[in-house]
């Protein structure tokens, strides 16, 4: 599944307050170990996600308003438009961050246990473990950055 899927997964799931049921011990151990590598680095770029996609929204309608200021007054405007977009992100992506962070093993966890059945958990598991997925994981963060 795909971060930006699970990230969709788990916003649903909040929404709609899943909660996790009582599966056995051996699909609960199962899914312990898919949420703990699900977490490795989920909760930073989901809270990135959330925050910069409408911010390059907001900086876009800025900057076409910019044009309507007079020529002295849009480079500092521009400039105190950055200062505060940067003000957004620095205060609120930490504080997203620890509620996603907080919210993803109950959240996760529910949906995995409702949507799989032990076997599927042991075939995704196998594949998030398997060298292939960690290569493709890191060619995947390559290319998002590319």
């Amino acid at each position: 599944m795909t971060s930006r899927k699970l990230g969709l997964a788990l916003a649903l799931a909040l929404a709609t307050g899943t909660a996790l049921a009582d599966p056995s011990p051996a699909k609960k151990a199962l899914i312990d170990r898919i949420v703990a590598l699900q977490q490795q680095g989920m909760a930073e770029s989901l809270a990135a996600n959330i925050i910069q996609g409408p911010i390059s929204q907001v900086t876009q309608a800025g900057r076409s308003a910019l044009q309507q200021l007079p020529a002295d007054k849009r480079e500092a405007t521009a400039k105190a438009m950055d200062a505060e977009l940067k003000k957004f992100i620095e205060e609120n992506v930490p504080y997203l961050k620890d509620k996603i962070a907080k919210a993803v093993p109950t959240t996760s966890s529910a949906l995995l246990d409702e949507r799989f059945n032990e076997d599927e958990l042991k075939q995704i598991l196998a594949w998030a473990e398997s060298p292939v997925s960690q290569k493709f994981g890191m060619m995947t963060v390559e290319l998002q950055k590319a």
